[in-house]
């Protein structure tokens, strides 16, 4: 309380602010945590190192910074800001929306809910900004205004344009590139943010890619059968959410007791003030939300087209407008909280309006909302991974030496990533992307990118010595795509399999051998999903000289 009365004072002393100030009124610092410590986070957890690389220590910290409220007059919020240490490298952005919360607490800031996702993704080398929204985390409202789309994009804007001003203030980097991704109610904010940037910030800040997931986009019609149907729901909480989250700011009642059948507009009410999150709503709530309104107002909600709800709703529908950055929505078709088809509702209005680069991808058609969110949050990822120009990729063709000897042995780097132009330096002085008259060995091959990024790789040419042996080292054995959905290639690059020395199965996270894989030609395999599960495996070879193992995903 002390906190927010200096802040409130401080917002008084700045007099009237305009719109997106973006002022920082505060910042501290919250947490860190060390690679083995984010390491011991995703063991606990259950996440898959491979495709969440913990490449950095980070540090996490509480932006408190000027935003403007719902009705545009002055306010402040809060947000979390999460940041790679010890990178030498200018850093991609992402601004990470979270999904429903109820208890301001409870919000990234406090270092709770989702900001396992902001760890995550830092660790990678990112700088992720992950706004409170108004209403949650350090705040004068007293209560979120829910699924209000405005407010969802100005707090997270400001929150964005806060983080690069912190940045800046503290020796880090941006790199241009502008990734935002939600899920939940934060698909709902990241569509609402997209929209905002393209349409206010189009000259100031560039959006490179969008990965709204599960959302609300069509919350007037397709969500709001939540409302309409007789049905239970597995979060009843959300519906007085909405009702009196948007009546801040619509003020379709006055009392309670006016849209609210009792004893309902008795015990509802106390718990809509930001102390409570949505388990303590949930267990004061029938199982079919509509229960709690009265009928008479329902029914005028279900046979008006103009009901002052609706047109609420209505108001905060995100999916009309035209996109001009790539767009990739992400849905579960069992998503049993928001409902799948307002992917499909968002996609057919941006293609009739024009849009050039936006797709639709089932994560999982069985995963309810809660398994929806771990893939569809992974896949975003590995496609945000796909465009970042500051992480150098690089795949190598390895050509073995014949025998001992004979020097004849290559390497050629095919790289992606990685500001231009690149330099490469080989463990033998060598220099350029591809080496010759090698002999067998392991090699060395730092590059480094026009901006100071460094991606530094061992790569093993192998030696012939007999005609059933082989010997082959990790970087020869490329799984692409990783993670796949129905099948995946695996790659040998150099070398040739040999039938009666090399086995390949594949192994549950318990070692269990779930799959015994047979190849379809000398160099390369394909793995088709077939009797195997959504999940993390290992994909085992075995050649009787060397075994390795190497992580793939299937969704």
């Amino acid at each position: 309380m002390r906190k927010l009365l200096v802040i409130m004072l401080l917002l008084l002393c700045f007099g009237k602010l305009t719109v997106h100030a973006q002022t920082i009124i505060s910042s501290s610092l919250i947490a860190s945590y060390t690679k083995q410590q984010i390491d011991s986070i995703y063991n606990v957890n259950g996440l898959p190192s491979f495709l969440l690389p913990v490449r950095y220590d980070i540090e996490i910290y509480q932006l408190v910074y000027e935003t403007v409220s719902y009705d545009s007059s002055a306010t402040f919020a809060s947000g979390a800001i999460i940041l790679p240490v010890g990178t030498a490298c200018k850093l991609p952005m992402v601004s990470y929306q979270h999904g429903t919360i109820q208890k301001a607490s409870d919000a990234p800031s406090f270092n709770n809910g989702e900001i396992i996702i902001g760890i995550a993704l830092a660790a990678d080398g990112y700088a992720v900004s992950m706004p409170d929204y108004l209403g949650l985390g350090v705040t004068n409202l007293p209560l979120h205004p829910y699924i209000h789309a405005r407010s969802e994009a100005t707090a997270s804007v400001d929150m964005l344009i806060a983080a690069r001003s912190f940045m800046a203030g503290i020796g880090k980097d941006h790199n241009g590139q502008l990734f935002l991704a939600g899920y939940s109610q934060g698909g709902h904010a990241t569509m609402a943010l997209h929209r905002l940037l393209e349409a206010e910030f189009n000259q100031s800040i560039t959006v490179t890619a969008s990965a709204p997931m599960s959302g609300p986009y069509d919350i007037s019609e397709t969500q709001a059968q939540v409302i309409t149907n007789d049905s239970v729901y597995s979060q009843p909480a959300f519906l007085p959410f909405v009702m009196f989250g948007l009546n801040q700011v619509y003020n379709f009642f006055g009392n309670p007791s006016n849209v609210l059948e009792p004893p309902y507009d008795f015990i509802v009410p106390p718990v809509m003030n930001g102390n409570f999150n949505t388990g303590d709503v949930n267990s004061i709530m029938p199982g079919i939300p509509n229960e709690i309104i009265k009928p008479a107002v329902l029914d005028s909600f279900r046979t008006e087209p103009n009901h002052y709800f609706r047109v609420a709703l209505r108001d905060n529908d995100v999916y009309d407008w035209l996109p001009v950055a790539p767009v990739r929505m992400f849905y579960c078709e069992a998503d049993e909280q928001v409902y799948y088809m307002n992917a499909f509702v968002a996609y057919d209005k941006f293609i009739q309006n024009g849009a050039a680069n936006v797709t639709k991808v089932s994560a999982g058609a069985t995963l309810d909302h809660g398994g929806c969110a771990r893939i569809a949050l992974i896949l975003g990822k590995v496609w945000f991974d796909s465009l970042r120009t500051d992480k150098i990729t690089a795949v190598y063709n390895v050509i073995q030496e014949t025998g001992p000897g004979a020097s004849n042995g290559s390497i050629t780097a095919n790289v992606a990533g990685g500001l231009p132009p690149l330099t490469f330096a080989w463990s033998n002085g060598a220099t350029g992307n591809s080496i010759n008259g090698l002999s067998g060995g392991t090699y060395i091959l730092t590059i480094t990118s026009a901006d100071s990024c460094i991606k530094t790789d061992t790569i093993f040419v192998p030696t012939v010595t007999g005609v059933e042996e082989v010997i082959f080292s990790d970087e020869q054995v490329i799984i692409q795509p990783n993670p796949f959905h129905e099948s995946t290639e695996v790659k040998f690059n150099g070398v040739a399999l040999i039938t009666k020395t090399t086995e390949v199965w594949i192994e549950d996270l318990s070692g269990r051998k779930v799959k015994t894989v047979y190849r379809s030609s000398g160099d390369r395999l394909i793995i088709e999903r077939s009797g195997l599960k959504n999940g993390v495996y290992f994909l085992r070879i075995k050649d009787g000289l060397k075994e390795i193992s190497k992580k793939m995903m299937i969704y």
